[in-house]
């Protein structure tokens, strides 16, 4: 047997009685492992401000009369438009990132063509307005007002969709929210 530090030790490789190897490998695992758990406990409560907080993963809630409206439909308004069949054009708008139905943005009624084509359909609840136009064939751009409310805030985006490409069933229609304040 050999001295280290003092005290007797199995002979490296062999087993002290309560199961644990005494090979330099295992001992310096052994180490890394206290020192690795000790590390994450101190980054841990150095990383938070006493007291720890919890982080909730949900945006906060739509302030309708602090936002402006600008900023407040960029954050929570998305337009996606394909093209259909004979000039028709497909328009998805959603309200994302919002917390529930409290929130108080949505949409109030059926939108209306300011120029370039037809209202079709629409199919529309508070979140989501999925509607179709009719593009006029001599016409290279479709504006459409989409009246909105955000509590007692009544906003008028504008979707204005690129009519002037190629009129392919399925292609994509460049599309833009304007919001006037």
């Amino acid at each position: 047997m050999t001295k280290h530090r003092g005290a007797e030790e199995p002979p490296a490789g062999k087993s002290d009685g309560g199961g644990r190897s005494d090979a330099p490998r295992d001992r310096v695992a052994r180490r890394l492992h206290r020192l690795l758990g000790s590390m994450a406990a101190a980054g841990m409560v150095a990383g938070c401000d006493p007291p720890p907080l919890v982080c909730d993963p949900l945006p906060p809630p739509i302030r309708c009369t602090e936002d402006p409206p600008s900023a407040l439909l960029r954050a929570h308004l998305s337009a996606y438009a394909t093209w259909g069949v004979d000039d028709r054009v497909d328009v998805q708008l959603r309200i994302h990132d919002v917390r529930d139905e409290s929130d108080n943005l949505s949409f109030q009624a059926d939108p209306v063509v300011i120029r370039g084509g037809t209202l079709l359909q629409t199919d529309r609840t508070a979140t989501s307005l999925e509607f179709a136009c009719r593009a006029d064939a001599a016409s290279d751009k479709l504006d459409v007002e989409v009246p909105m409310a955000c509590d007692a805030q009544a906003l008028r985006p504008v979707v204005s969709l690129d009519v002037s490409g190629e009129r392919t069933s399925g292609a994509r229609v460049p599309s833009q929210i304007i919001v006037t304040p």
